[in-house]
């Protein structure tokens, strides 16, 4: 994950990597950032099921309403009003 140009994976030339400071605070910013995510899992990120689905309109499991969108067969001109 590259914050800037100069970090992995990109690693481009920079005219200032001699003396630049922001790099190592970056690197250590990112580096940080992963390992407080490190710390969760999906399911601990995803846990208020219910408001989610509320908010980004997903019925739930089983239900009529609840076709992934991915899934669906493309809607045919005919059926356009």
């Amino acid at each position: 994950m590259a914050l800037v140009g100069c970090l992995e994976p990109i690693e481009e030339p920079c005219v200032i990597g001699r003396c630049c400071v922001l790099r190592g605070a970056l690197q250590r910013a990112r580096d940080a950032f992963l390992h407080l995510l490190d710390g969760y899992s999906l399911a601990d990120l995803v846990r208020p099921r219910s408001r989610l689905r509320t908010m980004l309109a997903i019925a739930p499991p089983g239900s009529v309403h609840g076709t992934n969108p991915c899934r669906m067969k493309p809607e045919s001109p005919l059926d356009q009003p």
